[in-house]
């Protein structure tokens, strides 16, 4: 069995249990991370680490919404990196590991709702 990457706990409790409120939430994660992703891997082939702090400091938010636990300790280490310019070298793999999950979660996401 398949680990779930998201918990919408926090989701639930933002909405007040509105539950068009979630789906709508949900389906903007959807529709939104593949963009996310294609943004950013085009800012890494540049190595624009302006850009790259810029888009994952926004995306951080909902990954957070979706209780993207296992994402957020990376996100915020590339957010940092990119921040900081130290350790762009770990960057590349480190969006390689967060991107490969974001595909699973859009894909769970989509199965489960």
């Amino acid at each position: 069995m398949e680990t779930k990457l998201y918990n919408l706990s926090y989701l639930a409790e933002l909405s007040g249990g509105d539950m068009e409120f979630e789906k709508s939430m949900i389906d903007y994660f959807i529709s939104n991370t593949p963009a996310v992703i294609q943004t950013i891997d085009s800012l890494l082939e540049q190595e624009n680490w302006k850009q790259i702090r810029e888009e994952i400091h926004r995306f951080i938010p909902n990954l957070n919404m979706v209780g993207a636990s296992s994402l957020l300790a990376d996100s915020n280490s590339i957010e940092k990196y990119t921040e900081t310019a130290q350790n762009l070298d770990l960057v590349h793999d480190l969006w390689t590991g967060v991107k490969m999950q974001c595909f699973k979660l859009v894909e769970q996401l989509k199965v489960d709702l």
